[in-house]
């Protein structure tokens, strides 16, 4: 019975030994992986901030493009330039949003691999689960709004397009994107007469509205 007992008592003393050798191995893991899912987070948030700030200044460019299409009485209307520079900042902009959608998909995918080589206690591997979640959801809003700003190009440039052809139609020389740079100011057409201009103030008012 003595003998029983020593020996359970030596095979707790070992398994205690065991278990303080593996859990500073795996709280050395879990807390470098926590300190990079914490880098994501704020690369993710300053990211997701520098969206909102272009969003809103898009917003603003597309309201001044359109109010300055009723000052066209000098009959030297010029839209192409300044809108298809706003068109490539903005393309520009998508593509770096694309290289750092494909580094926060790497980094997941590392964190992913180190969550499942890393031996850590079932509560611990949840909250890791739980961030890295959060990362890809965070991610998938930042895709969406690509996607949006993708749309948001394509309806700049066809809104474009559309007044260009209306403000032909009226009898306005309208610059295109690749001779405004040659064109020549004082090379425009006639005087607007009173009617085109209010037709061309009507048409500017149905874009507002749309």
């Amino acid at each position: 019975m003595t003998s029983t007992i020593q020996q359970l008592k030596d095979q707790n003393a070992l398994l205690k030994a065991q278990r303080s050798v593996s859990g500073n191995t795996s709280s050395h893991e879990v807390l470098q992986l926590k300190q990079e899912i914490e880098q994501l987070k704020i690369e993710c948030n300053n990211k997701q901030q520098e969206l909102d700030a272009k969003n809103a200044e898009q917003s603003q460019k597309e309201e001044d493009i359109i109010n300055q299409f009723p000052e066209c009485r000098d009959s030297q209307v010029t839209v192409g330039s300044e809108n298809s520079q706003l068109v490539q900042d903005l393309r520009q902009e998508i593509e770096m949003k694309d290289k750092v959608i494909k580094k926060l998909e790497e980094e997941i995918k590392e964190s992913k691999e180190l969550i499942e080589s890393t031996k850590v206690s079932q509560v611990n591997l949840q909250s890791l689960q739980e961030e890295k979640n959060s990362l890809e959801e965070q991610l998938n809003v930042i895709k969406k709004e690509q996607e949006d700003m993708l749309m948001l190009v394509t309806e700049q440039s066809d809104k474009i397009s559309e007044l260009k052809k209306k403000l032909r139609e009226l009898g306005v020389q309208v610059e295109d994107d690749d001779d405004s740079a040659n064109e020549d100011p004082d090379e425009f057409g006639d005087d607007l007469s009173d009617k085109e201009l209010n037709d061309i103030k009507d048409e500017v008012e149905d874009s507002k509205s749309d």
